[in-house]
């Protein structure tokens, strides 16, 4: 198979827009890792900084679910998984390597240098928060298959994900750093923001999906 026969094959399976979503899903995931180090007060509440970012990739999954199917909903959640533990790896062996007797490593460190245990922490709840997420909007999808029915499955299939999600994260990035008393409503109110944020951006989030959902099909009709 020659260069141009191997470039068209390409272009007829994965479209550029494809692409670039998967681009903006995986560099959201490696934000929220990257914020998750932060820790912010809201109100009375303290959560994680990835909690700014971090809904952006339960839109972007809803999207893919609706858009492409549940089967590259999960190999983009892998694509994500593999590269953020790639960078917790790249995060700890950049800490462990000599340094410049002129350069201080500790500011480095403090603010990033815990990235392999929540980058575990975030791999192990988003699969699994992803996982449910997504089973529950392919048997809501089932039954209600137009865009329609986007809202109400995009919103439904977030809360089931975003508990799972946030609970199993917590947990594994917390446990025996933050005062116990303080992990429940840490998981409370970030479920909440969460869920609050991806209803305030629900009707962006349904134009986006119906954008997508056309271009690809002109996109379908001119690779025939």
């Amino acid at each position: 198979m020659g260069k141009d026969q191997i470039k068209e094959s390409i272009d007829k399976r994965v479209s550029v827009l494809l692409l670039v979503l998967v681009v903006i899903f995986v560099s959201f995931m490696l934000m929220s890792n990257i914020l998750a180090n932060n820790m912010i007060q809201f109100w009375i509440f303290s959560i994680d900084a990835g909690t700014l970012t971090f809904p952006i990739t339960y839109v972007l999954s809803d999207v893919f679910s609706e858009v492409y199917g549940y089967k590259w909903s999960r190999r983009v959640t892998w694509y994500a998984a593999g590269m953020n533990l790639l960078f917790a790896l790249f995060v700890i062996l950049s800490v462990r390597l000599p340094h410049p007797a002129w350069f201080d490593v500790s500011p480095f460190q403090t603010a990033i240098g815990s990235s392999l245990r929540i980058v575990l922490a975030s791999i192990i709840s988003y699969v699994a928060g992803d996982y449910v997420n997504d089973k529950i909007f392919r048997h809501m999808k089932k039954r209600h298959s137009t865009i329609k029915g986007f809202g109400v499955r995009a919103i439904a299939s977030s809360v089931g994900g975003s508990i799972v999600d946030t609970t199993l994260f917590v947990i594994i990035a917390f446990t025996f750093i933050i005062p116990s008393s303080e992990m429940v409503p840490m998981i409370g109110i970030s479920v909440v923001l969460k869920l609050a944020y991806e209803l305030l951006v629900l009707p962006i989030t349904r134009k986006v999906a119906k954008i997508i959902k056309a271009q690809e099909e002109k996109y379908a009709e001119m690779v025939k």
